[in-house]
């Protein structure tokens, strides 16, 4: 261990290793990289890359997208992204836990949200409604294709239209 001039040893690079949001920013500041041109290049938000940067992974989409901003972030840095993610203590289960119902109740969060389907209910009464309305044109058809015209104009009784006409 190196001795400052105090007299006090030292902290090692192994005591206190680097965090991955950490070894993203510096590659990013020595690249001389702005938040906002990372952003742009990785197609995330400000907020996505501070996020990283500060290991605040919970503020993210999900274990899934968190992983992979951390490789694309590693990836456009140059660094490997084996290595950064192995420095990160992701754990699926955790991190779906953020996104339940019940703790997005609790923040009134909307992120990951699970969206419904639509009732089968209403599906159901349509195709039955269109049954129904088939089968009563179908019926009506039948019932007018068996009409004798003729008939019907002989026992029609056009006086009635006349003296409407006059």
């Amino acid at each position: 261990m190196v001795e400052h001039e105090t007299g006090a040893p030292e902290p090692s690079q192994e005591k206190f290793p680097l965090t991955a949001g950490k070894k993203l920013s510096e590659a990013r500041i020595a690249y001389g990289l702005s938040v906002e041109e990372v952003a742009e290049n990785l197609n995330l938000s400000i907020h996505s890359v501070e996020a990283l940067e500060r290991d605040d992974y919970e503020s993210l989409p999900g274990y899934t997208f968190a992983k992979g901003y951390l490789r694309s972030y590693a990836a456009l840095l140059h660094l490997d992204p084996k290595d950064i993610l192995a420095s990160v203590e992701l754990v699926p289960e955790e991190l779906l836990d953020i996104a339940s119902p019940k703790s997005m109740a609790k923040s009134g969060s909307r992120r990951g949200a699970i969206h419904k389907k639509r009732p089968r209910g209403r599906v159901f009464k349509r195709i039955v409604l269109a049954v129904v309305f088939v089968a009563l044109v179908l019926v009506g058809i039948d019932q007018f294709s068996k009409l004798d015209i003729d008939q019907v104009l002989q026992n029609l009784d056009l006086s009635t239209f006349t003296d409407l006409v006059n």
